[in-house]
């Protein structure tokens, strides 16, 4: 970015709810940002965390560095039989995920509660 950066901080907040580890995330996931939330990814599957939903309802913008970190943990838990499903995606975002053809490897709830009851009523979550 050229000239004065107007870059705002990410955070993400980390919960349990029995198997499934949810993830809020809020303001910019981009390039600065995005190694500390695949650190915090590859961390919980290291540690045989097999079933996520990240919201990002509070995701104010986003580059191209986060969907890779997502596509890259959702063949992670993926092929160890679980899943990474996105919730409350903003329409904006969500085109962007559409644009890059990475819609069809996720599943989108409009709300963390919706992916949850979905997630619970797979066998073994």
């Amino acid at each position: 970015m050229y000239g004065t950066s107007t870059h705002e901080e990410m955070s993400f907040d980390l919960e349990q709810r029995g198997e499934v580890t949810v993830i809020t995330v809020a303001g910019e996931v981009d390039i600065f940002t995005a190694s500390r939330l695949r650190e915090a990814l590859v961390e919980h599957i290291a540690a045989g965390r097999l079933h996520f939903v990240v919201n990002m309802e509070r995701v104010t913008c986003l580059d191209s560095t986060a969907p890779a970190v997502l596509i890259g943990a959702w063949w992670r838990v993926r092929d160890h039989g679980g899943r990474l499903d996105l919730a409350g995606v903003p329409g904006p975002i969500r085109k962007i995920f559409h644009v890059a053809c990475l819609a069809r490897d996720f599943a989108f709830y409009d709300t963390t509660d919706e992916a949850l009851r979905a997630l619970t009523a797979i066998p073994g979550v």
